[in-house]
């Protein structure tokens, strides 16, 4: 669950939308055919996020040759943002373990700045499907993130 939702609140329209998440330059103006391709790929990964097949007969061969193999990746990586013992493990020890999931820390920078400039949104969200107890979570997982990209 908390997975797909970092996917559809973060990660899909970052990539959807490169221009406003700050991704690239927002003078940049895609064409019709690019952000087609953004929001097709934002649709496989949405689907892996929710650990669903395709239904749409054209994105069907998807599903067993790229969904299947990759759910298990998903999984591991949702494992891997989810679990956390302490959230003061230092650098080096996450930097291992992203080197085993296969986590690209080069990216914990971006993903700081969008979550701290989206963290009213995203307390607002996670109150409307109950779930206030991730709030204090969330903050310290940006505490973390703040410590380790500054």
């Amino acid at each position: 669950f908390a997975g797909a939702f970092l996917f559809l609140r973060f990660i899909c329209p970052a990539i959807v939308f490169p221009e406003t998440n700050s991704i690239i330059d927002s003078s940049i103006t895609l064409a019709l055919l690019q952000r087609i391709s953004l929001m097709l790929i934002s649709k496989v990964l949405q689907n892996l996020a929710n650990g669903r097949q395709f239904r749409e007969d054209y994105m069907k061969p998807l599903n067993d040759d790229f969904f299947t193999p990759n759910l298990p990746l998903f999984s591991d990586f949702f494992e891997f943002i989810t679990s956390f013992d302490e959230i003061n493990e230092t650098k080096e020890e996450c930097a291992h373990l992203a080197t085993k999931k296969e986590i690209n820390l080069v990216e914990l920078p971006h993903i700081y700045r969008v979550m701290y400039k989206q963290m009213d949104k995203i307390s607002e969200q996670l109150h409307l499907i109950g779930s206030n107890h991730l709030v204090p979570e969330l903050a310290s997982l940006l505490a973390f993130l703040h410590r380790h990209t500054s």
